[in-house]
């Protein structure tokens, strides 16, 4: 039989929290990566800065599902994610 620590009970509890935000998250990575796909480059430089700034207007670490801690991760990872494929795809566009 298993037996759950607090820290356990916790971190599960967590994930059923925080599914919402998880959900945006591959909504806003989807997004990119289709309008990237379909149209081009160039527009895939405009969808990652516009996936980055939906992610700043709905910030969904701010529900106040998450503790402390998972916030602060969920943001970071969110700009790091965003910022990064923008990036990637601004040199994609350059190198041509």
């Amino acid at each position: 039989m298993l037996k759950f620590t607090n820290k356990d009970r916790e971190q599960l509890t967590e994930m059923r929290q925080g599914w919402v935000c998880l959900l945006i998250f591959v909504c806003l990575l989807a997004s990119y990566s289709l309008v990237d796909h379909q149209f081009g480059r160039g527009w895939g430089v405009v969808a990652g800065a516009g996936a980055l700034l939906v992610w700043f207007l709905v910030r969904p670490w701010r529900f106040g599902l998450l503790p402390a801690h998972s916030r602060r991760m969920m943001r970071v990872m969110g700009v790091v994610a965003f910022t990064g494929l923008t990036l990637v795809s601004l040199l994609r566009y350059f190198r041509g």
